[in-house]
Formats: structure tokens, sequence, C-alpha cells
């Protein structure tokens, strides 16, 4: 089982406040306590990971402004214990095996989100 400091800190990087909604709802719900922030901007990212590195990083793969691997080397370098988890629109499975392959830990569905809070506490 893995160690989780608690509350959760997760670092959401999505365009949609629907994601953001979405899991707020979904942990209320739960015994998990979980803070979350979400940005959009590659900056920001960095800013914030290297300011208060999370416990779990939540990846949009429709996020346009830059290519959802390459954050992946950041995360593993700020931290070996943060979970990064790729959320994806749809069930390509070849396109989650290579985002495994890059270093993601999990990647889930919009539908598959109900799923995180047992994902980040097992």
């Amino acid at each position: 089982m893995r160690h989780v400091n608690y509350p959760l800190h997760i670092l959401i990087l999505d365009e949609s406040s629907e994601t953001l909604s979405h899991l707020e709802q979904l942990f209320k719900k739960t015994r998990c306590i979980a803070s979350f922030h979400q940005v959009c901007v590659y900056e920001q990212f960095v800013r914030h990971i290297e300011q208060r590195p999370p416990d779990a990083v939540l990846i949009s793969s429709t996020l346009q402004k830059w290519e959802t691997g390459s954050i992946f080397p950041i995360c593993h370098a700020t931290s070996e214990t943060m979970s990064i988890i790729v959320i994806r629109g749809s069930d390509d499975t070849r396109q989650a095996v290579e985002w495994m392959k890059a270093g993601s830990d999990d990647n889930l569905t919009v539908e598959e989100l109900d799923r995180l809070p047992g994902i980040l506490t097992d």
C-alpha cells in the first residue's frame, strides 16, 4: 500500500472546470481528503510543481498547449512518489500504452474518474 499524506494535494492540468468540479464532488463522497489546484498554462504548472510538489498530477490528454508526455520527466525529477495519471477522452488503448511507457502511473477515461480515490490510496 502506498503511503499517503493526508490531505492529498492534487494538481490538475486541464482547461475544463468540469473536471475540477467532478473531482471535488467525488472526493466529498469518500473518506479520502484532498485539496485541488488547477492550472492550464505550462509556466503555472512548472511554478506550482517546484513550489509545492503535489501527491498526484492529473493531466488532461486534450490539452493542446503542450505534449502530454513532456510533463512526465518534470514530475519524476521533482518527486519519486508523485502519481501521474492521464485523463483521456477516449478508449484509445494504443495511446494509453504509450503514456504508460512514457511514465504515467495510470490513465483513466472521464467515465472512470470514480476509481481515482482508490488508485491514489492503494
